[in-house]
């Protein structure tokens, strides 16, 4: 299944997945070949996704009406907004900021519910640093922080952005490790979500597997670039962050 994000955005798509009707683009995948941990993950997201006390927001459904004294945060909808924008001239990474997103709404049962709209928020904002007008370092996970973070953003969503995907290990083969040690980072629930929505999600949105997503790193970037680089260091972290997520989901 694949979320686009100047079709149907996932908001959207949360929507009419809580109400019931699961109406998706669907694109032709390539054969997946997954380890035991990828199996695992898959099989229990599809099953989160379907699941209306799984949403991310307060209340039941993004779409319902909050109950009692609960409002709904505006910030989702203000991370979403803002990648919109500065993504516009990008709509591959933007479909892929909105894949990452529906696949943190899925994850949302295994963080603490005061934690749940941190997580979306920076799922959609992980790779704003991308955009030409945000370019300092030329590091995306720092060069989004940066951004975020002169901005007023929470400090945790800063962080996480900063830090998503074991971005510290690409940071120590580029020189960028001092910079970005300004920013905290937890190895919790939420960064484990945060890197898994992004590690099972490719490039247009599409639902890949963790090694699926590895081998095509290597494909796009190429053996020499910083990612590939960080590959012996970093692999084993985002190799953890799934077996824990995979164990808090079927704790659910």
């Amino acid at each position: 299944m694949v979320f686009t994000a100047h079709d149907d955005t996932v908001l959207a798509e949360a929507e009419r997945m809580h109400g019931g009707n699961w109406m998706v683009k669907r694109r032709d995948e390539p054969s997946r070949e997954h380890s035991r941990t990828d199996d695992a993950i898959d099989d229990i997201l599809g099953d989160a996704a379907l699941n209306q006390r799984n949403s991310a927001w307060p209340g039941g459904s993004p779409g319902s009406e909050p109950h009692g004294d609960e409002r709904r945060s505006p910030l989702v909808p203000h991370a979403q907004a803002l990648t919109l924008r500065v993504l516009a001239g990008d709509p591959a990474r933007a479909d892929h900021s909105a894949g990452v997103a529906a696949r943190a709404l899925a994850l949302t049962p295994t963080v603490p519910a005061a934690d749940r709209d941190t997580l979306m928020a920076a799922a959609w904002l992980h790779d704003i640093g991308y955009a030409a007008e945000l370019r300092e370092t030329g590091f995306h996970p720092l060069d989004g922080a940066h951004y975020l973070r002169a901005h007023g953003w929470p400090s945790q969503v800063c962080d996480l952005v900063a830090h998503h995907s074991g971005a510290r290990f690409v940071a120590a083969v580029t020189g960028l490790g001092d910079p970005l040690s300004r920013y905290g980072f937890v190895e919790d629930a939420v960064s484990d979500a945060l890197t898994v929505a992004d590690q099972t999600t490719g490039p247009h949105g599409e639902e890949l597997s963790l090694n699926q997503r590895l081998r095509e790193k290597l494909d796009r970037h190429g053996p020499d670039s910083p990612t590939v680089r960080a590959c012996p260091q970093r692999e084993p972290y985002l190799r953890a962050a799934a077996g824990r997520v995979g164990q808090r989901l079927r704790l659910e």
